[in-house]
């Protein structure tokens, strides 16, 4: 599991630093940079995917990535706790900079983590390097699409998987209906302890056209979702709710086979109920445990994070400068008088965004003294 990231020049962070749990929200205004955040752990992730070879799409080019007005940014990602295998955990670096080519896109070094972090790299083929490939190649950065859930999905290759933007969620689930029995019984039933309105998934096969890159629509046969809902039976995917496809293409993901070990995702609670809401963290923490998956989101809804531990909640906001600001729920000097008082997303709510700058300054205040 992760326990820190941090970012240097990263988009609009200057040095960002912030500690991780299994399960950590990313809370504050439009721009702050929460989804910086889940970008260099992706980032990263995907340099280290073995086998494969890194080219960035546009929105991965380091002349995006790297601050304005500087020529390279860095990101650290740390693992402090004790693994029998590891010692004292692992530090990973990655510097890139503006000129950058797609073939060498930075520089990444790693080290084993100890009072005094060792700057000499480890060997490719060490179980170090072995370990931290395994961890972070399998990360996903989920950005739904109610459309792209939606879609009938045709599979053409042997594996079901869902992809980042959701497509592939109805042939996903026909792969689990079928030959993994166990796993689609959970899955329903745990989506209707969430969402009781759904009273049973189903999938039927539709003919679809498909447009491959320099080659005429082709028809092929293709997976569509079909809900049975109190509201009636056999309803199509366009008369499914945007939160329900989301939450479903959510929990496919987790209890489906290749469940990543760590799991990125960007507003969370997108059209779902607050009721709901609060049902999802209980099912997720659940599912962390049992999964043994990491989750890094963003949101910004106080029910939500109502339902975490203050240590859970990072608080971000803008600098004058533009620059990113961050500060853990219970840094604030508040925190520990109201724990048992309100719970995170009140006091949140009661306290505002700005102590996170004005505690900054505090902390300036302090050092020159």
């Amino acid at each position: 599991m992760l326990d820190s990231i941090r970012l240097v020049d990263f988009k609009n962070h200057a040095d960002t630093r912030i500690d991780l749990r299994g399960l950590t929200l990313l809370v504050g205004p439009n721009g702050a940079g929460k989804s910086g955040v889940l970008q260099g752990i992706h980032l990263v992730s995907q340099i280290l995917k073995p086998s494969t070879q890194f080219d960035p799409s546009p929105a991965y080019r380091p002349e995006v990535l790297i601050r304005r007005g500087k020529t390279q940014a860095f990101i650290q990602l740390v693992r402090d706790d004790i693994d029998p295998n590891l010692s004292n955990g692992w530090v990973l670096g990655l510097t890139f900079h503006a000129a950058a080519r797609s073939d060498s896109f930075g520089e990444i070094s790693f080290a084993p983590a100890g009072p005094v972090i060792q700057k000499a790299k480890v060997p490719s083929n060490s179980l170090l390097t072995q370990t931290i490939r395994e961890q972070l190649g399998s990360a996903v950065y989920l950005r739904f699409s109610a459309k792209n859930l939606a879609e009938p999905s045709y599979l053409d290759s042997v594996s079901a998987t869902i992809d980042s933007d959701g497509y592939g969620l109805a042939s996903t689930l026909a792969h689990l209906m079928t030959f993994e029995r166990d796993r689609f019984e959970e899955l329903e039933g745990a989506v209707r302890s969430v969402l009781p309105a759904v009273k049973r998934i189903r999938v039927r096969r539709v003919e679809t056209a498909i447009s491959r890159p320099g080659r005429e629509s082709t028809k092929v046969l293709a997976d569509e979702l079909i809900l049975d809902m109190r509201s009636g039976d056999t309803l199509p995917p366009q008369a499914i709710s945007e939160g329900t496809l989301i939450f479903l293409g959510l929990l496919t993901v987790l209890v489906g086979p290749d469940c990543p070990r760590l799991l990125l995702i960007d507003d969370i609670d997108q059209s779902l109920h607050p009721r709901a809401q609060a049902q999802l963290i209980s099912l997720l923490r659940g599912l962390i445990k049992k999964r043994e998956v990491q989750i890094v989101a963003t949101s910004h809804s106080p029910y939500l994070i109502d339902e975490l531990d203050q240590e859970e909640v990072w608080l971000m906001s803008t600098r004058l400068d533009g620059t990113a600001a961050a500060a853990c729920l219970a840094e604030h000097s508040d925190a520990e008088r109201f724990r048992d008082v309100l719970k995170s997303g009140e006091f949140l709510s009661s306290v505002g965004e700005d102590w996170v700058l004005t505690r900054e300054e505090t902390d300036a205040a302090g050092t020159d003294r």
